[in-house]
């Protein structure tokens, strides 16, 4: 589980925000790029749309 509304669900929760949404942040890097192209491609986007810079 990433997201939940009760932190207690998460290892590492982190507030969203203004919401009432929590969000795991007990992750590697590799694991948060797979997560985040996964968002993107909710959202329609293709995940060549997402860029990382370091």
């Amino acid at each position: 589980m990433y997201f939940s509304r009760n932190s207690s669900e998460l290892r590492e929760p982190r507030r969203i925000g203004n919401t009432d949404i929590y969000v795991e942040t007990n992750l590697s890097a590799n694991a948060i790029v797979k997560l985040c192209r996964k968002i993107v491609a909710l959202f329609g986007y293709r995940k060549e749309d997402l860029i990382i810079e370091t």
